[in-house]
């Protein structure tokens, strides 16, 4: 321990506060609406519906400010409900999702408020890992939130930032973009200070409030309503595990870190799809696939460079060589019955999905 921090120190207070200035929404992954929920979102300054997260807003009878996607998962029918609203139609094959969009729109709204997140998790896990990765181009200002959880970024840009944690029993702080350095954890009992946290998530005892301050990388900080214990002794071979949005993602995080360090050992299998962490002494890795299978590719532990494919409608190589949490390679399409990747550094989690839509072979994409 040591003595606090500079007090005088700008300060983001994070998550935002039912009197905070904010804006709500609402994408396509799971989502359980409660009482608390119905009226967090409500309580938003403006709320945009996100393509399939049009499906929230009607069981919420809610009318949203804004409407954004390709509509590829919502009912064409419910789609006419709100095409008297302010509705932005996307392309299908595009170098962005429809929730950056969505963002993007929210801030030329109001370029002050944070922007929380509902139905951004669960669902397809490429999805899921995807909106992680955005929340730290945005820290303290992007907010994934579940009835029972809220995920934010932090970085070395914030100064120090107060984490309000009295209504949450866990508090879990998490490399999941690479290694972070001199990581300072103040409280009212004073300040702990850790070099490095890299592979490993570390829990914080519970407190009513912290100030954290990032020396340098990439934070995923958790806060869940339940008393969570990261998960120890997982196995190798194929895995099975929980990636809806009701399992807490210090235990989804897990997953991912064991496998990045077994790489050559664990597979990660849902019903619907199949994760391998792909690293550069794994060489040229070669996957069977049907044509119009769908393929995405997320970089993990830091940016993933010099990358090559084949089989893929858009191959990565010439121009693009990089993934990193700007840029993310989500659903790609296999032309045949296999494809292969191989990068020099960093590493890839590629997620193959069940989903055949050989139409998409097709499509020319559009850029944002």
């Amino acid at each position: 321990m040591s003595s606090r921090v500079d007090s005088n120190a700008h300060a983001f207070v994070c998550p935002p506060s039912v009197q905070s200035n904010y804006m709500s929404i609402l994408c396509n992954g799971e989502l359980t609406i409660t009482p608390e929920i119905e009226k967090r979102i409500a309580g938003a300054s403006h709320v945009i519906g996100v393509d399939g997260g049009m499906n929230h807003c009607d069981k919420m009878h809610m009318i949203p400010h804004w409407v954004v996607g390709d509509f590829d998962s919502i009912d064409p029918e419910l789609l006419k409900k709100f095409e008297n609203e302010d509705l932005q139609r996307l392309h299908r094959a595009k170098d962005y999702t429809d929730l950056e969009v969505a963002i993007e729109n929210a801030k030329r709204i109001n370029a002050c408020a944070q922007i929380i997140i509902f139905g951004g998790l669960g669902g397809r896990i490429d999805h899921t890992l995807t909106n992680v990765l955005i929340l730290l181009r945005d820290p303290a200002r992007l907010f994934l939130e579940t009835d029972s959880q809220v995920l934010f970024g932090l970085n070395e840009c914030l100064g120090r930032t107060k984490i309000q944690a009295d209504h949450y029993k866990t508090l879990a702080l998490i490399p999941f973009h690479g290694k972070v350095t001199n990581i300072e954890v103040e409280s009212d009992e004073g300040i702990t200070k850790y070099e490095v946290l890299k592979d490993e998530i570390l829990l914080l005892p519970h407190k009513s409030h912290y100030w954290i301050h990032v020396g340098g990388g990439d934070l995923i900080v958790v806060l869940d309503k339940r008393e969570i214990t990261p998960l120890s002794n997982l196995p190798k071979g194929y895995l099975k595990p929980d990636f809806s949005a009701q399992q807490s993602f210090i235990h989804v995080a897990n997953y991912f870190l064991h496998q990045s360090k077994n790489f050559q050992n664990v597979i990660l299998e849902t019903p619907a799809e199949k994760v391998e962490n792909i690293q550069a002494s794994s060489g040229k890795k070669t996957f069977s696939v049907q044509r119009g299978q769908t393929i995405s590719l997320i970089p993990f532990n830091g940016p993933a460079k010099q990358i090559k494919t084949q089989g893929l409608k858009w191959e990565l190589g010439e121009e693009v060589q990089q993934l990193d949490k700007s840029f993310i390679g989500i659903s790609n399409v296999c032309l045949g019955n296999e494809f292969s990747i191989e990068l020099e550094e960093g590493e890839i989690l590629c997620v193959i999905n069940s989903l055949i839509d050989e139409s998409m072979i097709e499509i020319e994409k559009t850029k944002i």
